[in-house]
């Protein structure tokens, strides 16, 4: 697998952006946590955001990007 066959384009609405970026600031501003970024009705795809859950250990776990 390259690093091509893992990209992706989400698209949004104004109004579903604008919950995203809150939900990202608050994440960015906590001490630990994470939060699923998903499109209503859509399965294909979910993100997660995290800070301060995971090591470097579980990371490289995970494999190269």
């Amino acid at each position: 697998m390259n690093k091509a066959d893992l990209c992706f384009s989400w698209h949004h609405s104004e109004e579903g952006w604008l919950e995203t970026a809150d939900k990202l600031e608050h994440l960015a501003t906590s001490d630990n946590g994470h939060i699923w970024l998903d499109a209503i009705g859509i399965e294909d795809a979910f993100v997660l955001a995290s800070i301060n859950e995971y090591g470097i250990k579980w990371w490289e776990n995970q494999g190269p990007l």
